[in-house]
């Protein structure tokens, strides 16, 4: 009964002019298919920032894990647990070429990224900074097992003594 009404107006989808025109809009699938690579596009170029992140969260975690595994085996150690905080993340440093240019007699130098199929190339990343640790470990509340996390640490992580702090584990 309602779509009668619809009908009587003259909103039916047969009828309605927007379908009219588009059938009579030349290449529509084109169009289409321009649309639709846009909205991949941009769901693939949103992702990106993600993977960045867990690169990083998986960097630390790996990072927190191996000193996790090298104090456990420190004699006078049971449980211990790790956490490193960054002052900032990784940063990678990229290729570049100068290109000098001469035009009416002035030479103009630039530099230029050098890029690779499309991607930039990469010289080397340099890790993230740490700022500071915290170890929480069964046994650290004995003086010499103490310091034997501290040396350890101090060993394994480039980072001032100030910046590390050594607890016991509290149950």
């Amino acid at each position: 009964m309602q779509c009668k009404k619809l009908e009587d107006k003259g909103l039916t989808m047969e009828k309605s002019g927007f379908f009219k025109k588009l059938k009579g809009v030349k290449n529509i699938e084109l169009i289409f298919l321009i649309v639709v690579v846009a909205v991949v596009a941009l769901l693939f170029l949103g992702n990106k920032e993600e993977t960045v992140t867990t690169d990083f969260q998986s960097y630390v975690l790996n990072q927190q894990k191996s000193l996790e595994e090298v104090i456990h085996k420190i004699d006078g150690v049971g449980r211990v647990s790790v956490l490193i905080t960054y002052s900032c993340g990784s940063e990678q440093v990229y290729a570049y070429e100068e290109v000098t240019e001469t035009k009416n007699g002035v030479t103009k130098t630039t530099k230029e990224m050098v890029y690779v199929s499309g991607k930039p190339v990469v010289l080397y990343e340099l890790a993230p900074v740490v700022s500071g640790i915290i170890v929480v470990a069964e046994g650290a509340e004995n003086a010499l097992v103490k310091l034997t996390i501290i040396k350890a640490v101090i060993a394994l992580i480039d980072v001032p003594v100030a910046n590390i702090e050594v607890f016991a584990y509290g149950g």
